[in-house]
């Protein structure tokens, strides 16, 4: 009975595991400018300055 719950446990951490490094993965960046109504915002915390492109439809 002992071994049973040890199994279903090591299988639920491996679970736990790949989704939080698939998370991780898939998760993009989040520090980044982002084109919104016509201008750049920023997103998170970007360390560089905001691009001088023109973003959106003029």
């Amino acid at each position: 009975m002992q071994t049973r719950w040890i199994k279903v446990a090591g299988i639920v951490s491996i679970v736990a595991f790949a989704t939080i490094i698939i998370r991780l993965l898939l998760a993009g960046n989040e520090d980044t400018w982002l084109c919104v109504n016509g201008s750049w915002v920023a997103h998170g915390n970007p360390v560089e300055a905001a691009p001088t492109t023109p973003c959106g439809y003029n």
